[in-house]
């Protein structure tokens, strides 16, 4: 029995193991496989659901991979997971054509959690998607700015100033990206 369980854990962890380096292969369907498979032994196991939610997510299976970090949520023992999550989920809401949810969420978030800079970079996507490209880039702003600067926010600065034809603004973003 107990070896039994080891050998459970340790196909967990084979199948959690192979099911990441498959979803950054763009293997997403044998990474879904492989968190099923992980959510059949053990429905409570938090990284196969967010590997699952992934898997929705880069297949643009928007309401399944919602569905799947809203469960993640519930099994997420730390703040710090909740908050990614939550920022996925409305992100997610955005993805998926439903702003208004996408801005309610976002706005739950920043009243619980202040002026988090990863807020920002959700809120200038929602601002990019409506064509206020000058709203966006300084939500951009803001996210790159940060301490650390959030993955990507200077890239959608320099994105939205060309949007906005501001092209000696946006060439500078462009040249700090590349150093």
């Amino acid at each position: 029995s107990h070896r039994k369980a080891r050998d459970q854990r340790n196909l967990i962890g084979t199948l959690q193991n192979g099911g990441e380096l498959m979803a950054q292969m763009g293997l997403t369907d044998q990474a879904e496989e492989n968190a099923n498979r992980i959510l059949a032994l053990n429905p409570a196991n938090l990284e196969a659901r967010l590997l699952l939610a992934y898997t929705h997510q880069c297949s643009s299976r928007y309401g399944d991979a919602i569905r799947e970090y809203q469960a993640a949520l519930k099994l997420s023992s730390t703040d710090q997971q909740r908050n990614y999550v939550a920022l996925v989920i409305a992100d997610l809401h955005r993805l998926d054509g439903n702003r208004e949810e996408a801005q309610r969420r976002l706005d739950a978030f920043r009243q619980a959690h202040g002026d988090d800079p990863r807020a920002s970079m959700v809120q200038g996507q929602l601002h990019a998607d409506l064509g206020d490209h000058a709203k966006a880039a300084e939500c951009f702003r803001h996210a790159a700015e940060a301490d650390p600067p959030v993955p990507g926010a200077l890239l959608s600065v320099a994105n939205s100033r060309l949007q906005l034809g501001q092209k000696r603004p946006a060439l500078e973003a462009y040249e700090m990206v590349a150093k």
